[in-house]
């Protein structure tokens, strides 16, 4: 046994062809531990069987995976294992487990039968994976056993024979319910197709996830060309500004959703997945991850959303605060993973109670051809302003929210002015005319206004991040900071707040406790003076082809070359 799923996952489908070509019948698929997750994985994805019938599964196999050499060793002395060599790549073995996700082929079984049996006393398998399936499954039939009723445990003295359960439980599955059932619950549901990867996203607007999803995008274009023809953007609103920055031969289609929130969104997200059959979906952003939960009952892909912040309601009431947790626990039910770009957002998703779903933390990356130190555009964007070698420009990039606390970064800038002369503060980011009203009344009742400048929504950011003498971010929500990693790659000094992964990129001296204006303008005045060292060995940002090799890993789409790719940016 080389514990190659997907070649005796071939070699089980062979056998049920074998047996319908030569009895016309294939019901029910039984599997005991191993077996039966592979059962459960071929079952779901296979219209001739009627159902499934588990004992003791597994729901997955990340123990092994955690302790690949550990289980080898353990293989080896049993004689699962005997191939000398095996197997040739560690990491590619330990990234098999991982990718064996029983509990997703459960959720594509249904509403078809599936009896899960677990002994209560099981030593190998804890009945916590049982019921991960079952719950998975949504209609299963769970029978927890008493005693021990793993395959591998001694048969009980007395004439127990768990066996004979399991075969007369089985019996029972198969008369339970006509096999017609299934195919009129799922007249909607389509077979996917060998490729082929769906992003749905609100809109491609000017925002921190957006910028993400185009990095996305020109990574696949460099490292795998067939995969970006087979890849759709699909957005809830029409347009964007981002729109032109996309890789050529990207297919972007609108949903022209007026309302975010309109069950019509739904129904066209349906028509477009059931015309494109992908292999994969990824929804980033609660209206999109809501959109995809209510079509999910009608599409077979691997389904994964990102999670991209700390939390999504900032200054919201308890209750709307509730209703969002309770919708993503919703949607963490049905989706196959969670793409978090952050501790700090793995972390909320837990304090929510989204546990039981794998995540994956793929950082924020940056393009090294759109940020870097460049002297010409350094004196060409500063004369934009007017502000001269001695003047002193601090830079504040994002928009116009309250996850952005731009009230303490006016607070900060006018204790800076007492320190340093000659300062300006540029504000780049769009909102709305109540947040810039906001801003103006804020720094017209600290004295400062006429030394800030609101300049909007920018398209091109490095030559700003080379003007700029620090960079200041205030946020109070954050997961992993584009503007923080376009500064560093440009060469601008950052000062920022404790939020999300900031403390991978900067110093320690330069991050202050979010809502402490005193702190961060000490730490702005103690910059700008070269008062901070930057010797600290920090870490290196993602690149956009690092993004797109690790999505596509954990999407489970694209070219063996990809995975490659994934491999070497993690050593």
């Amino acid at each position: 046994m080389n514990h190659q799923f997907r070649s005796r996952g071939r070699d089980l489908r062979a056998a049920i062809d074998h047996l319908v070509a030569e009895t016309g019948v294939a019901r029910v698929l039984v599997g005991t531990n191993t077996g039966g997750s592979i059962a459960i994985c071929v079952g779901a994805d296979d219209p001739q069987l009627f159902g499934v019938a588990l004992l003791s599964p597994r729901a997955d196999f990340d123990d092994w995976a955690d302790h690949p050499r550990r289980f080898l060793d353990h293989a080896r002395e049993i004689g699962a294992v005997r191939t000398p060599g095996f197997p040739r790549s560690m990491d590619d073995w330990s990234r098999a487990f991982r990718r064996f996700r029983p509990t997703a082929a459960a959720r594509r079984l249904a509403p078809r039968p599936m009896l899960v049996m677990h002994g209560e006393d099981d030593e190998s398998v804890p009945t916590s994976h049982a019921r991960q399936l079952a719950q998975a499954h949504g209609d299963a039939e769970l029978s927890l056993l008493p005693g021990n009723r793993s395959p591998s445990a001694p048969r009980p003295a007395g004439g127990g024979d768990p066996d004979g359960l399991a075969r007369s439980r089985t019996l029972l599955l198969i008369r339970r319910r006509p096999i017609g059932r299934r195919r009129r619950c799922c007249r909607y549901r389509f077979n996917v197709s060998k490729s082929g990867l769906v992003v749905v996203i609100p809109s491609l607007d000017a925002g921190g996830t957006e910028r993400q999803l185009v990095l996305l995008a020109r990574g696949i274009a460099r490292i795998d060309p067939a995969m970006l023809a087979d890849t759709t953007i699909v957005t809830l609103r029409a347009g964007g500004a981002l729109t032109d920055h996309l890789p050529s031969g990207l297919k972007v289609v609108s949903l022209g959703a007026r309302h975010l929130w309109s069950p019509f969104v739904i129904i066209k997200l349906i028509r477009v997945l059931r015309t494109k059959r992908p292999a994969a979906v990824y929804s980033l952003l609660v209206p999109s991850i809501l959109a995809c939960v209510g079509a999910s009952f009608a599409f077979r892909s691997r389904w994964i959303w990102g999670h991209r912040s700390r939390t999504y309601t900032v200054g919201a009431s308890p209750l709307v605060h509730r209703a969002v947790g309770l919708a993503l626990r919703w949607g963490a039910r049905r989706a196959d993973g969670i793409v978090v770009n952050s501790q700090a957002a793995a972390e909320y998703l837990t304090s929510i109670g989204i546990d039981r779903v794998p995540v994956r933390m793929i950082p924020n990356a940056i393009d090294s051809n759109d940020h870097f130190t460049d002297h010409a555009a350094r004196s060409r964007t500063r004369a934009e302003i007017g502000a001269t070698d001695e003047d002193t420009v601090v830079l504040s990039v994002g928009r116009l929210v309250a996850d952005k606390d731009r009230p303490t970064l006016l607070r900060c800038f006018a204790e800076v002015t007492r320190h340093v002369p000659r300062a300006r503060l540029v504000i780049i980011g769009g909102g709305t005319p109540e947040a810039v009203r906001q801003i103006e009344e804020i720094a017209e009742q600290l004295g400062i206004r006429g030394d800030v400048l609101l300049l909007g929504s920018r398209d091109a950011l490095n030559g700003w991040y080379n003007a700029a003498d620090v960079l200041i971010q205030s946020s109070v929500n954050e997961g992993s900071s584009n503007v923080i990693l376009e500064a560093i790659a440009a060469g601008c000094p950052v000062v920022s707040t404790d939020c999300g992964d900031v403390r991978r990129f900067v110093a320690p001296s330069r991050i202050v406790s979010p809502g402490d204006w005193r702190a961060l303008a000490v730490a702005v005045t103690a910059t700008v003076n070269g008062q901070v060292s930057d010797d600290e060995a920090l870490a290196r940002p993602t690149t956009a082809e690092q993004l797109a090799a690790d999505t596509l890993e954990f999407l489970e789409v694209g070219s063996a070359s990809c995975a490659g790719i994934s491999r070497a940016g993690r050593r």
